[in-house]
């Protein structure tokens, strides 16, 4: 499950940056869960970074990150890139190729008083084209190829003076294979030294994002509190039986259960911090709901 947030629904700190009021050329189109070789390592224990998500600007000419956004110590820390990466060079086609260099600096003051920075090179060609099949079908495609380099360092005091010191984050290999009419690839895979890292695949048909507007094709239910911390209300009007299942964004399925309609209440008290998918499937219909477990 691949979820596209639109950038005005983010955490109140995030659309606080990704806006066109405060910053037009920060308007986002939408964000998702950012994953890999692209999370920043700080090695600190008393740090953890969860949540993470980029924020993602769509044009006629060209696809590119805006910059991050992460959990600190549970603080949402925007970190807006000074330089913005650019992922796809639009409209392309085979042996097109293009290069990026990015800059991003994140202040992690007040959480600790240290600072982050990265600069990255992306180097990208569409070196293939031909036909691909995957659970999803057979298609028609372009793959895109690009080597992406990381120089990480942070700066924070310890203990006898400051200094920056210098990060050891993996390169990345990048595959992704286009189709038309597809706003996903239908296949990705990342590279760490020419081992796998992360490979993801269409399997199935759109049925959950912003702007899908179907009745006849969800099912009606709310979820609430959102976000939670202890219980989670499921109320569902539809009195077929149903699978409610609560996925994290890694795709894991953390609870399925069969339901009928009516009230329902899920316990999150275990579940870790976190983005979680509440998904309900019936034999013609389904429905998903992001919710937000504290």
């Amino acid at each position: 499950i691949d979820t596209f947030y639109t950038a005005p629904n983010a955490f109140s700190t995030y659309g606080f940056v990704y806006n066109s009021f405060l910053s037009p050329n920060y308007q986002a189109d939408y964000f998702n869960t950012l994953t890999g070789s692209a999370i920043p390592e700080i090695p600190l224990d008393i740090i953890t970074i969860d949540n993470p998500v980029y924020f993602t600007k769509n044009s006629s000419s060209s696809s590119q990150i805006l910059g991050l956004g992460l959990g600190i110590n549970g603080v949402e820390v925007p970190a807006k890139a000074d330089t913005t990466d650019i992922i796809y060079e639009l409209p392309f086609e085979f042996n097109d190729s293009w290069d990026s260099t990015s800059y991003l600096f994140l202040d992690i003051n007040p959480v600790y008083d240290a600072k982050f920075k990265r600069h990255q090179s992306r180097s990208s060609i569409v070196d293939g084209w031909g036909q691909i099949t995957t659970p999803f079908g057979t298609f028609d495609a372009l793959r895109v190829k690009s080597e992406v380099v990381y120089t990480d360092s942070i700066y924070f005091d310890l203990g006898f003076g400051a200094a920056w010191i210098e990060l050891p984050t993996p390169s990345d290999t990048e595959y992704t294979w286009w189709t038309n009419n597809n706003k996903i690839p239908v296949l990705k895979i990342v590279t760490q030294s020419g081992i796998a890292s992360l490979i993801e695949y269409r399997d199935r048909e759109i049925v959950i994002g912003a702007g899908v507007d179907d009745s006849n094709k969800e099912l009606g239910f709310s979820v609430y509190p959102n976000p939670t911390h202890q219980a989670l209300n499921i109320e569902c009007s539809d009195k077929s039986n149903t699978i409610l299942e609560m996925i994290d964004m890694n795709g894991r399925v953390m609870d399925r259960r069969d339901i009928v309609g009516g009230k329902h209440v899920l316990d999150v008290e275990d579940f870790e911090p976190g983005t979680y998918a509440v998904k309900l499937i019936s034999d013609t219909k389904t429905s998903t709901k992001i919710i937000f477990v504290k």
